[in-house]
């Protein structure tokens, strides 16, 4: 294999491992079918009403059931008069529920409304990524950042795209800015952290995440994304110690497992 063939296969799977870690920050963390009835039932006891319907479907969504939010998003997006954010609200539970092909229609249709442009472009980003592909996403996403130079979430999906484009430095850019906007954010503390630790500065990345995953209202995710870290660190015993917390033995040792190949990668 020619050296600029092996740089290839090493930028290609340092790409997926990127989306991996892309997935522990980013995404909605799903909830189980009763919690997702639980909270719909909650939420709004008649769909009858659209602002009950509309309730419902947030419930659902936001409870990991994107599927059954589907259609109720549809009716909502597409009523007279619906408020345009609607179709944004709508293109994001397409991508949870992994129509990307329609979300991408709902998307680029939506880019073409000035007021909800930046957020549409930074939906076509996250469709390029889960398509995995990085160029189309940072295309989007640069288009994002231009309409909304200070909007924290934009900041931060830019930051993700220029990761995955492996232009670390400027997402490490992107993530201080959204930072600048909003201090206390975590998915940009978190983000930045894991774009130091491919960067090779690992120091600096565990002091960003280990005050948040040692806190006393440290969510999972908060702990498994420093046990990531300390994993592309090379400290196998922390990270594996941290994975103990929240995942079953054989699960933190697969994780473990991932880590080896993710630090291999970055070599």
């Amino acid at each position: 294999m020619t050296r600029f063939a092996a740089a290839h296969c090493r930028k290609a799977a340092l790409s997926h491992v990127l989306a991996a870690a892309a997935v522990l920050t980013l995404l909605p963390v799903p909830g189980s079918p009763v919690q997702a009835r639980q909270a719909a039932e909650a939420a709004a006891p008649t769909a009858n009403d659209p602002a009950s319907a509309l309730r419902l479907a947030r419930a659902m969504r936001a409870a990991g059931d994107a599927r059954s939010s589907v259609e109720l998003y549809r009716a909502a997006a597409q009523r007279k008069g619906a408020d345009p954010g609607l179709q944004i609200e709508f293109g994001e539970a397409l991508l949870d529920a992994r129509l990307v092909d329609e979300a991408i229609g709902v998307f680029t249709v939506a880019a073409k409304d000035g007021r909800i442009a930046a957020e549409a472009e930074l939906g076509l980003a996250r469709a390029a990524l889960t398509l995995d592909r990085p160029a189309d996403a940072l295309v989007h996403a640069g288009r994002a950042a231009q309409l909304a130079p200070r909007d924290q979430r934009v900041l931060i999906g830019y930051g993700v795209a220029l990761d995955r484009a492996g232009r670390h430095e400027e997402a490490q850019a992107a993530y201080r800015s959204a930072l600048a906007v909003s201090p206390r954010n975590p998915i940009a503390r978190n983000n930045l952290a894991l774009s130091l630790a491919f960067s090779g500065r690992f120091a600096e990345a565990v002091a960003l995440v280990e005050p948040i995953a040692r806190s006393a209202d440290a969510t999972p995710r908060d702990r498994q994304n420093l046990a990531f870290i300390y994993g592309l660190k090379g400290d196998r015993d922390m990270a594996l110690a941290l994975g103990r917390i929240d995942l079953d033995e054989a699960t933190a040792q697969a994780n473990l497992a991932f880590y080896d190949f993710a630090r291999s990668e970055l070599k």
